[in-house]
């Protein structure tokens, strides 16, 4: 059985697509990068340590790996010490705090499109905790999957403990982003009604 995402799992699905894919740019930009430094040893100002530039990629790499966990694993299995709101709430502290250091070492600015998509992604993670601190003790919170916390409900069964692997969900959330095959079926709907419709 499937279930719709709640509103904040929307969000939060959108926001990570949307740094991953920020996320990947960085990443060939960082190999290119890499791979003029090594191609032309001298010819790279000294302006900015190495450090900077590995800490960056380090920084994407990271960000690349947790939101392909949340916008795939997420979805199918609950339970999992990366997706409780303790894990996603510190991944999001460090990635921003990795992101001022870095851009600002780098560029001497903010660099807002990392910051902002990050930024979000905390205060959804972090908004559970205000819904539900009346029902569930606080300690208890921080151990909750964020999809779970979303719907504003514990889980049926209780609390469980996070492990490595989790459990299966007893009922999988959908994606909000169509399957290739919803997709097709849509243009393909949408397409045959546009040429193929009768004139009266």
């Amino acid at each position: 059985m499937k279930l719709p995402p709640p509103p904040l799992a929307k969000w939060q699905f959108w926001i990570s697509l949307t740094r991953l894919l920020i996320s990947l740019v960085e990443i060939g930009l960082n190999i290119l990068f890499i791979c003029y430094i090594l191609a032309n040893p001298g010819v790279v100002a000294t302006e900015v340590p190495p450090l900077v530039y590995l800490l960056w990629f380090v920084y994407s790499i990271v960000a690349t790996l947790n939101d392909l966990f949340m916008l795939t694993i997420d979805f199918k299995r609950t339970n999992m010490y990366l997706g409780c709101i303790a894990a996603q709430s510190a991944i999001n502290v460090a990635l921003i705090s990795l992101s001022i250091y870095v851009s600002v070492a780098q560029w001497g600015t903010v660099n807002m499109l990392h910051m902002i998509p990050s930024s979000c992604l905390l205060v959804i993670s972090l908004w559970p905790i205000v819904r539900l601190r009346t029902s569930v003790p606080i300690t208890q919170i921080w151990k909750i999957n964020t999809k779970d916390a979303f719907s504003g409900t514990v889980p049926s069964g209780g609390l469980y403990t996070p492990s490595i692997l989790g459990r299966r969900r007893e009922a999988i959330i959908s994606r909000p982003f169509p399957t290739p095959v919803s997709a097709y079926r849509s243009i393909k709907q949408f397409l045959i009604n546009l040429f193929f419709r009768r004139v009266k």
